[in-house]
């Protein structure tokens, strides 16, 4: 097997390289392994600060340690511990502990047949076409070709041909207090039938005291006249012996006259990189992007979209917005992608960041890239500090400076929320923002 050169990549392939291996003798406990897979990482390694796309996120520190993979059967929560985590109004849950299901802690709500939630495993050969389809869409790195060597578990959601989900799916990854680092690699496919209707929110916790490094996947296939909104959210506990790493992988193929509603809430986690990679590939299908990300302390939170217009007639619209404080760093690289039939495309990009110290950094890169040439696209990119007039404002009214900046920054934040129609939600997610941010 090739081993590629460089100190801290070799030794963190040779470490993967013995963990997959274990993982062989045991391979009757997860979804897949794929040795085709496994080389290629080996060959690839990780990228570099010196590969463009990672030009500000180096990953190198967080695979100096040495991770474990999580027992399957030292794996315990009870549902007093999960109740902190869950949300005010009712879902269908989906609980994963360390990588693993859980299923005494999932719940499936009987009076709503329009959803079906099956293990990872039981799925991979029904829909090998369209995981291939959706791994396309992705960048090719070390990163997804290590998930796509093993993963832990995984499911599968399936939203029936012309059913409204009536409750949300509640989707949630913690890891739990742990004796030593950890290294977890989830996939998940979602699948909305045709003229199928759902809302998803996919929830990132951590309470753990040593290092993990999670290393997830999500493809999203819309059939024709299919509708979906998704919610991301990560809250990372960021412990200062205990770092949590990120890296999160989703894929999105959008067919005739869909609908993709995306929110990406980045809130805390020593590292996170999110790569968001949609593909609009049926006629009049449109697809809309909300962002927030707040990084503090030596946080990074790295988010890349590219959203990629190959037919005509296609909508896309994208906001992300950050609040940088502390010696913490934000990167934001958005691309829209107009492919040569794609005429009568409509596309719009837009990122704007607030620093709040004289050490926090922000890099910004929207990028359109036209080969069309009946088009409506636009993008840009603003950072600075909060506006003294308004702050200025607020305190002659005898607000207090403290509280002053808290409003301004949440009316900064729930630009992002304002749009989602369901106000048990909205407001479930305001809170989270305004934790973050007091």
């Amino acid at each position: 097997m090739s081993i590629i050169t460089g100190s801290t990549q070799q030794l963190f392939i040779e470490q993967m390289n013995l963990l997959f291996h274990e993982i062989k003798l045991n391979k009757e406990q997860l979804p897949y392994i794929s040795e085709e897979a496994f080389e290629r990482f080996c060959q690839s390694g990780f990228p570099t600060v010196r590969n463009e796309e990672w030009k500000y996120t180096n990953t190198e520190p967080f695979l100096k340690r040495s991770y474990s993979i999580p027992d399957r059967d030292n794996v315990q929560l009870n549902n007093d511990a999960l109740s902190g985590l869950l949300t005010t109004f009712q879902c269908h849950r989906v609980v994963f502990l360390n990588g693993y299901f859980q299923s005494q802690l999932s719940v499936i709500l009987e009076d709503d047949s329009s959803v079906e939630i099956t293990a990872i495993k039981d799925c991979l050969s029904l829909y090998t076409d369209m995981i291939k389809t959706a791994d396309e869409i992705l960048p090719k790195d070390g990163w997804k070709y290590l998930n796509d060597a093993f993963i832990l578990d995984g499911t599968c959601i399936r939203i029936k041909k012309n059913n409204v989900a009536k409750y949300p799916v509640h989707i949630i990854h913690l890891t739990d207090q742990n004796e030593q680092a950890l290294f977890i690699q989830n996939k998940n496919l979602i699948i909305v039938e045709q003229g199928a209707q759902a809302t998803c929110i996919e929830s990132f916790y951590s309470t753990a005291l040593k290092p993990v490094l999670s290393n997830h996947i999500l493809h999203l296939n819309i059939a024709d006249d299919g509708h979906l909104t998704w919610f991301k959210l990560q809250q990372l506990q960021d412990r200062a012996d205990g770092q949590q790493t990120l890296i999160n992988y989703t894929s999105a193929s959008l067919h005739k006259q869909s609908r993709l509603n995306i929110y990406t809430l980045a809130l805390n986690g020593s590292l996170i990189r999110n790569n968001l990679h949609i593909k609009l590939c049926g006629a009049n299908s449109e697809a809309r992007l909300n962002g927030f990300y707040a990084p503090s302390d030596k946080q990074l939170i790295d988010n890349h979209t590219l959203v990629d217009h190959a037919v005509p007639n296609c909508y896309s619209n994208e906001l992300y917005k950050g609040i940088i404080n502390d010696n913490a760093k934000a990167v934001f690289n958005g691309k829209i992608l107009v492919r040569k039939d794609a005429q009568k495309t409509n596309a719009f990009q837009s990122n704007k960041n607030i620093l709040l110290s004289d050490n926090a950094i922000v890099y910004t890169k929207p990028q359109l890239e036209i080969f069309a040439d009946d088009v409506k696209c636009s993008h840009g990119a603003t950072s600075g500090q909060l506006d003294d007039e308004s702050l200025f404002y607020l305190q002659a009214r005898g607000i207090s400076k403290r509280e002053a900046y808290k409003m301004l920054m949440l009316a900064f934040a729930e630009d992002i929320t304002a749009d989602i129609q369901s106000d048990e939600l909205r407001n479930w997610l305001n809170s989270c923002i305004e934790e973050k941010i007091q």
